[in-house]
């Protein structure tokens, strides 16, 4: 069953083409036969599915597609429609296959509510949002011409995890690539909490990653740590975000001399209005620090471990070359390819700070 729905061999694929042409006639028939067919006005339809998608913040870097598709469409806004599970459970593949032995059902019913919904609010472009209720619901709303459904080749009977956008250098050298456009509820409050805690010092956040799945892309804590004991008390001012797994089941002793701030972990939109008014932010490539990559304002270092086969992958399908910055930095935005080992986190620091002296 697994293979019918989500198919792994050149085989299956093959089928599911087929499949998929015939559900597509059968789609534009109803549309022909019908009257009561609802045509979106001018929207274009992401369908989020969860018996396929992961609950992370890959759906930011998904919805800069979306946002090139639907401009290049003519539409005048993208509504997400968040699919439910099938119900025997979820299909993940590639990547993703053991994700769900990490993130079982009630942990991604939380990661629904307090990550998916809160990203998709910093969009700009999304003007509706709607959690189906059941895979019909979703097949009803399904059933538009093709040129308001996203991902192109979707259908609820054969859903598909958008892992390579069509035209990723497009989607990274375009204005739409910038899309995180941060509440000014959450701005005043993290500019409140800088006010009172920083006092004139510059803000340096510290995203970690300690997180059960893929543990070899997680951060080098100790590396960290050391970092930060050897920044001027008196000039700067490092602000900690634990992972928002870790951060549940306790934090490394060696944390607590410092000033973790955890509400940024559970709340998407403080985390994003951190990142916008920190001097600087740093970590390794992780999900939620691609909020800071997506915003305009926010200025940041990531380290990402060239040499990773895992993530090497991952960034190629992406079309992240792991050579200088992408297109899509602005000023102030720098990746490193390299790990996070302290003298390259002391290194590529002292270089920012020479440059803003």
């Amino acid at each position: 069953m697994r293979e019918w729905r989500s198919p792994g061999t050149s085989l299956g694929r093959w089928i599911r083409g087929l499949r998929r042409t015939r559900q597509e006639l059968s789609k534009n028939r109803h549309l022909k036969m019908s009257s009561d067919v609802p045509v979106p006005d001018a929207e274009l339809r992401y369908f989020w599915d969860l018996a396929v998608c992961p609950l992370t913040f890959d759906i930011v870097w998904n919805l800069c597609h979306a946002e090139v598709v639907r401009r290049s469409r003519n539409l005048a806004s993208i509504h997400v429609l968040i699919v439910p599970e099938w119900e025997k459970g979820i299909e993940y593949t590639g990547q993703y296959r053991a994700y769900d032995q990490i993130i079982n059902s009630n942990k991604r019913t939380w990661r629904l509510h307090n990550v998916i919904i809160p990203c998709l609010l910093l969009m700009p472009g999304v003007q509706k949002i709607t959690v189906c209720q059941s895979r019909a619901d979703a097949e009803s709303l399904w059933k538009v011409p093709s040129r308001f459904v996203f991902p192109p080749d979707y259908s609820v009977q054969s859903p598909t995890l958008l892992e390579q956008p069509s035209h990723p250098q497009e989607i990274q050298s375009s204005e739409c690539f910038h899309i995180v456009k941060t509440p000014e509820g959450a701005l005043g409050y993290i500019g409140d909490l800088l006010a009172r805690q920083a006092g004139g010092r510059r803000t340096v956040t510290i995203t970690l990653r300690q997180y059960d799945f893929a543990p070899d892309q997680n951060s080098n804590v100790a590396n960290w740590i050391s970092f930060i004991d050897g920044l001027d008390p008196a000039v700067y001012l490092p602000i900690i975000i634990p992972d928002t797994e870790s951060s549940f089941s306790g934090l490394p002793a060696d944390l607590d001399r410092h000033f973790v701030f955890e509400p940024a972990a559970w709340n998407v939109h403080l985390r994003s209005a951190l990142y916008e008014r920190a001097w600087l932010n740093m970590g390794v490539v992780t999900g939620p620090i691609f909020l800071a990559v997506h915003s305009p304002k926010a200025r940041y270092v990531i380290f990402c471990d060239a040499k990773n086969p895992a993530l090497n992958s991952k960034l190629e399908l992406m079309g992240l070359s792991t050579a200088g910055n992408p297109a899509f930095c602005l000023d102030g935005q720098r990746w490193v390819w390299e790990q996070d080992t302290l003298e390259n986190i002391c290194r590529v620091f002292g270089e920012i700070e020479d440059s803003k002296s």
